[in-house]
């Protein structure tokens, strides 16, 4: 094949690669942690409504269908979960060795007896 044509061909690819790639939306791991966080109350709050009492750990949850049912954070470490009555604490340590505030932590208290306040 003519070499004209081979450097066409590569540049129409790159080009197209590179248009893929700018319509894809990347989640930040501080915004994907946000979302776990978000998500595991909901199902610890299921699980309080079918058994009146708070799960003993975070592994045998109800599963929301269509949904990120993981309890890792973005960083990929497992959600901490305490509870103290019908109070839960869950949080995420963040990133090891965060240096900004998008890479720490991220905590959510609540009680599940009382309603789920919507997020703003």
């Amino acid at each position: 094949m003519n070499r004209g044509i081979l450097l066409v061909l590569a540049g129409v690819i790159i080009v197209s690669a590179i248009l893929l790639f700018s319509c894809v939306d990347v989640v930040s791991p501080h915004d994907l942690t946000k979302t776990r966080v978000l998500l595991t109350e909901q199902r610890i709050r299921l699980f309080w409504e079918k058994n009146a009492k708070l799960p003993p750990d975070l592994n045998n949850l109800p599963l929301l269908p269509d949904r990120d049912n993981e309890t890792k954070d973005g960083w990929g470490r497992q959600l901490e979960y305490k509870t103290e009555g019908s109070r839960v604490t869950l949080w995420s340590n963040g990133k090891p060795d965060a240096v900004s505030a998008r890479e720490r932590g991220v905590t959510n208290t609540f009680d599940v007896t009382k309603p789920l306040v919507p997020s703003p």
